[in-house]
Order: C-alpha cells, then sequence, then structure tokens
C-alpha cells in the first residue's frame, strides 16, 4: 500500500503543478500590433517602413508574422542660389526578414526585448554640375558610385521596448544622423493594442 500512495501522492503533485503552470498569466490581456522597421532621408528625401505583425498572449509568448522587402530610389539636386550643384540618387533595398521576443516584468515595468534580422543595402550615386559645360559629371576626386549596408542581425543584441508605451502611443528605438547633405533614419517602433480576451 505505502507505495500506491507514494505513487499516487507524486502523481497528484506533477497534475497540480502542471495545471497551475498552464493558468500561469504575466498579462491580464493579449496584446496585439506591430513592430516596424524604418529607413529615411531627407536628401534625397523618401521613407521606407515595413510592418511585421506582433501578438504577445497572456502567458507573455511573443509570435510575429512574416515581414518583406520594399525598394527604394529617390534622386535631389542641391541648388545654391538658383543654380545646381549636386545631384544625388540612393538605390537599394529595405529588407525586414525575422524577429523573435520575450517579455518580462522587471520593476514593475512591462517590457518586451526583441531579437531582428534586418538589412538595408544600396548605392549612393554623386553628380556635380559643369557651369562651363552645362550638365552633370561625375566627381573629378572620389567615387562617383558609393555602397552602402546597414545590417541588425540576431547576434547583435536584443532590443528593449517598454510595452506601456507601445500601448499609449509607440516605444521607439532610432537614431537620426547627419549624412552627407541633410539626415537619415534607421530604427524600429513597437505598436501595441490590448486584446479582447
Amino acid at each position: 500500500m505505502k507505495p500506491i500512495r507514494v505513487i499516487l501522492f507524486g502523481l497528484l503533485s506533477f497534475l497540480m503543478l502542471t495545471c497551475k503552470k498552464d493558468n500561469e498569466t504575466m498579462f491580464s490581456n493579449s496584446h496585439l500590433g506591430y513592430l516596424t522597421l524604418e529607413y529615411s532621408r531627407d536628401f534625397p528625401e523618401f521613407s521606407e517602413i515595413i510592418k511585421m505583425d506582433v501578438s504577445i498572449n497572456k502567458a507573455g509568448d511573443v509570435t510575429f508574422g512574416s515581414g518583406g522587402s520594399k525598394d527604394f530610389d529617390a534622386t535631389a539636386i542641391k541648388y545654391d542660389g538658383g543654380d545646381p550643384v549636386l545631384k544625388l540618387q540612393m538605390k537599394g533595398t529595405v529588407a525586414f526578414n525575422s524577429a523573435s521576443g520575450r517579455c518580462e516584468i522587471i520593476d514593475g515595468k512591462e517590457l518586451m526585448f526583441v531579437l531582428v534580422d534586418s538589412e538595408v543595402s544600396g548605392t549612393m550615386i554623386i553628380w556635380i554640375w559643369d557651369d562651363e559645360n552645362g550638365q552633370w559629371i561625375n566627381p573629378p576626386a572620389g567615387p562617383h558610385e558609393i555602397p552602402f549596408e546597414y545590417q541588425d542581425s540576431y547576434s547583435d543584441g536584443e532590443m528593449q521596448f517598454s510595452i506601456t508605451d507601445a500601448i499609449l502611443d509607440a516605444s521607439e528605438i532610432k537614431v537620426t544622423l547627419p549624412d552627407l547633405e541633410g539626415t537619415w533614419t534607421y530604427g524600429y517602433s513597437l505598436g501595441l493594442v490590448v486584446g479582447l480576451d
């Protein structure tokens, strides 16, 4: 009888722990929304945004949808006193390949940690205006076409987003930097709504 009691007690304890684990929740509601990758410039002016669906269940498990890619091709001319000086073309591709994430509550703050795989790659093409011949020419010094690439991979580490900020407006991790002319912006934004469950 004694071994049977031990077995039954062990089985009962296991079932209770399993049921308790299944019922554990991190949040009172699920969350739905999106994670976006943005790449934009103000000379030449363009903005490419790729959205990836994201959902968080009550247990804090995070699921991402598929991303995608977009091509960009923009050209702008800089003038000085009405005269053309510089022509700049930016062309390439923005790709948001995949993401993974997890949620934690730390010191009462609801946070989502995200790893991403994304890439921006392209070519910057520069011309200068030749007053004598009245046409665009390659720069006399330096390269005419300059390749560029920005890449985020899982090995680069996690980004930390505030779930509260994502619900109220958006939680952003972006950087804006000066460039040859103007600025460029690269980064991510998390936006969420509370689920109805």
